[in-house]
């Protein structure tokens, strides 16, 4: 395909049903054209599909009704997968990622890893104001951490019930605001030997022979620096904290995040604290998303 498409809707354009052109209203950019084509149905929005705010299921329903076969569960990766099926190479002429194509994006899709995204926002993006230094010691931290090292171990212990292959690593893709976090927990935990009880007298290869050797983990991360695309000025308050830096809105550290967001949907299964980054990421490729603090699957909310 080309990489260098041009997306622009062209001037006075016209969208009609015979040509097979839909108009889906439901976004408020001034810059998409209103009112032309035929409306099919309001767009839903998923971004708190999984959160605590009210959500209006009737725009679901009702698409349900127009796109035959749509589901609140997978629907969005329906829509977004095919939107933002892979990276095109053109992104590095905005991040700095040399390795993004050569080793991480090989890692995370390597049919023979466990891969885990642990998302952790830890907020310094908000106040650039504050000095990045959070550690391990912090409490959504340790809980990203446990649950990272008990669904490894229970992943791979559900493999060996099934009898079939278990993974011959287990990947982290550490996803963070706070550069200085990604690398303690590079640091502590790239490389670690995972114990496994029982693994030999229990799990055969398909090829039909034990592991020969252990069970390793890898932990990637990215060169993201975690700067917040949002605009604010000066005096714009954040909750209780302090006013944020300006930061004018970057080509460069919107591509940062879309790396981070595009490599979560590319794991097996995504833990993450809080956040609606986390969430629309993982709906991307409709993977089963764990609740750091309790580490259990978060499921969609019903009426």
């Amino acid at each position: 395909y080309d990489n260098h498409y041009n997306w622009t809707v062209p001037k006075d354009f016209q969208c009609l049903r015979a040509k097979k052109c839909f108009f889906i209203n439901g976004h408020d950019s001034a810059d998409i054209p209103k009112n032309i084509g035929t409306k099919i149905a309001l767009v839903p929005s998923y971004r708190y599909i999984y959160g605590r705010n009210k959500i209006d299921f009737s725009k679901f329903e009702e698409l349900s009704k127009v796109l035959h076969g749509f589901d609140i569960q997978t629907g969005f990766a329906c829509a977004l997968g095919q939107l933002f099926h892979d990276l095109s190479p053109s992104i590095l002429e905005y991040v700095h990622e040399p390795q993004l194509f050569t080793h991480i994006l090989p890692t995370v899709r390597d049919s023979k890893s466990l891969v885990m995204a642990l998302y952790i926002r830890t907020m310094h993006s908000e106040n650039k104001t504050s000095i990045d230094k959070f550690t391990l010691e912090d409490s959504d931290v340790q809980h990203t951490i446990r649950c990272a090292l008990q669904l490894e171990k229970q992943k791979v212990h559900q493999l060996m019930a099934a009898k079939t292959t278990i993974p011959h690593r287990v990947v982290w893709t550490v996803l963070t605001d706070s550069p200085q976090l990604k690398g303690a927990i590079l640091n502590e935990y790239n490389g670690q030997q995972i114990i496994l009880k029982d693994i030999h007298a229990n799990v055969t290869s398909t090829s039909g022979t034990a592991p020969t050797s252990p069970l390793k983990r890898t932990v990637l991360v990215t060169q993201a620096r975690g700067i917040h695309t949002r605009k604010r000025e000066p005096s714009h308050p954040l909750s209780n904290r302090k006013a944020v830096t300006v930061n004018n809105i970057s080509t460069n550290v919107f591509a940062e995040a879309l790396v981070d967001w595009f490599l979560i949907g590319e794991s097996d299964l995504v833990i993450l604290n809080k956040w609606t980054f986390g969430i629309t990421a993982s709906l991307r490729t409709n993977r089963t998303i764990y609740d750091a603090s309790t580490c259990s699957p978060k499921t969609i909310r019903s009426r």
